[in-house]
């Protein structure tokens, strides 16, 4: 009779591990897993739209940030960001939280106010030429004789159209390879398009693409220069806009307004 006591404490005992195994056998024994979590498409213009897809096991709680909050183990959302915008989805269980992110990339669609109908010319007496800009662009004009033609609302301080004139002239050719030489130092990331010469109004065309650094965004940008010489003097004038943008202004029109005065 005094072995039974002790007997029943290892039959207690025995009971609560085996409960506590199987409680323990109830519960996830892994992190959940995030199977699938897409954005499709992952880039789109702004004022367009998305779908998340995501397929998660093993969890207990699911939830989407940028203001989507719980959702459940598997489905899809419809969203339009204004901006790039990352997603990252949270899977949790009593193990832990694993997340998954995807980038959406949103593409600004700018808009321009339409050309102007009629154009304003620039007339310089001292270097011999007139252009023409559409009426509601401004000129920046500088002691050193070269005049910047800038469009109303530029995206950047850098979007412009400038004419110089300088003395002793050169070969358009050199003053080309000059202008690339400088474009080069300053833009290691640049591909010449064109590089020739013409027969005409101008001398020597050449275009090419760069990136370049902003404070927080790097930008690709093409560029064209139109050379003239004269007995006197030679005439440079260069397109410099954002490439997502160069068509959106009556650029070529512009350049062909410009006129060397009798």
């Amino acid at each position: 009779m005094g072995n039974k006591p002790r007997y029943l404490v290892l039959l207690f005992l025995g009971l609560v591990f085996l409960l506590a195994g199987l409680l323990v056998g109830c519960g996830p024994t892994a992190l959940p897993v995030i199977a699938d979590f897409v954005a499709a498409p992952s880039e789109i213009n702004s004022g367009e739209s998305v779908t998340l897809f995501w397929n998660v096991t093993g969890a207990a709680s699911v939830s989407i940030n940028q203001g989507i909050g719980d959702v459940s183990a598997m489905g899809m959302k419809v969203v339009s960001p204004m901006t790039t915008t990352a997603y990252t989805l949270s899977a949790t269980n009593v193990i832990g939280t694993v997340t998954s992110s995807v980038l959406v990339t949103v593409i600004p669609i700018y808009q321009p106010s339409p050309p102007s109908p009629s154009f304003t010319t620039y007339r310089d007496e001292r270097w011999g030429y007139t252009i023409s800009y559409p009426d509601d662009w401004f000129v920046d004009t500088q002691e050193s004789g070269m005049i910047a033609l800038n469009p109303p609302s530029p995206l950047t301080s850098s979007n412009i159209i400038f004419i110089m004139a300088i003395e002793s002239p050169g070969s358009a050719s050199e003053m080309a390879q000059s202008f690339l030489t400088v474009e080069k130092e300053k833009y290691p990331v640049l591909t010449v398009l064109d590089n020739r010469e013409m027969e005409g109004k101008w001398d020597w065309y050449l275009c090419y693409e760069y990136l370049k650094e902003f404070e927080y965004v790097t930008v690709g940008r093409r560029a064209e220069v139109y050379i003239k010489n004269t007995e006197q003097y030679m005439y440079v004038v260069n397109v410099d806009f954002e490439d997502e943008y160069y068509d959106s202004y009556p650029l070529s029109q512009i350049v062909d307004t410009f006129t060397l005065l009798p």
